[in-house]
């Protein structure tokens, strides 16, 4: 999990340099945002574990669609939460 944690850090690093360069490709479709939240969630387990925090759902998930790049908005959520968690 680590490795696949600093692969995931360096992937970041070099999205942020293609961005810079206006070169960063984006796939948009329609996208429910309840999935991009359950795979943040999935992907922040072991950061909450480490933090001994752990993650609940209130309530039930948000019903909306939005028009984006699922990995991208994935990876947005898990930052927040990881930030969040430590």
């Amino acid at each position: 999990r680590n490795c696949i944690r600093l692969t995931n850090l360096i992937n970041d690093t070099m999205d942020f340099e293609k961005l810079k360069l206006g070169k960063l490709k984006f796939e948009f479709k329609k996208i429910n945002l309840a999935n991009v939240m359950m795979e943040s969630i999935k992907s922040s387990e072991m950061v909450a574990q480490k933090f001994n925090v752990k993650i609940l759902i209130e309530g039930s998930l948000p019903v909306a669609e939005v028009s984006g790049d699922y990995f991208r908005l994935v990876q947005l959520m898990t930052n927040l939460l990881s930030n969040a968690i430590k």
